[in-house]
């Protein structure tokens, strides 16, 4: 989800920055070729590296985004990635603290590699037992996990 989310950010950005190049230039985007050597691919990656560099700082500068209103919106969905990162590194965190038969089961539960009969069958268990387990397992990570997201109380 997050290299999701980056990515729809970076494409946004991209987007933003070839229509301000273009709208300053007054560029009609038709492409005339002056000199023998032209590598528009190379050019392209080389911008999208600034871009992803730009991200990874923090910072976008208004010269590679005319837009207020894109540049705003930019801003916003960089400061939200950035949250959600630092969100799930917390939530990883306190998975990690798990023991290790705990968070192996919590693990494969949450990605769907295994539902709750699976578990119930490898832990030799009645199904409401592994029911209970993964209820406290969630509660114990909701429990320490909630103090450090003021913003869910």
């Amino acid at each position: 989800m997050l290299k999701t989310y980056k990515a729809s950010i970076i494409n946004l950005m991209e987007v933003s920055a070839e229509f301000s190049r273009h709208h300053k230039s007054g560029d009609s985007d038709i492409k005339v070729q002056t000199n023998a050597v032209s590598d528009p691919t190379a050019n392209k990656v080389m911008k999208r590296i600034e871009l992803e560099k730009c991200f990874e700082d923090g910072k976008v500068s208004s010269g590679i985004i005319t837009d207020s209103y894109d540049l705003e919106m930019i801003s916003t969905g960089m400061k939200e990635w950035y949250l959600m990162k630092l969100e799930y590194e917390a939530i990883c965190g306190f998975i990690g603290m798990l023991d290790k038969e705990d968070r192996e089961i919590f693990i494969a539960y949450i990605k769907k590699e295994k539902n709750i009969d699976d578990i119930a069958e490898q832990l030799c268990i009645e199904r409401d037992s592994a029911t209970k387990r993964l209820y406290r397992i969630r509660k114990m990570i909701f429990d320490e996990a909630l103090p450090w997201f003021k913003e869910y109380k």
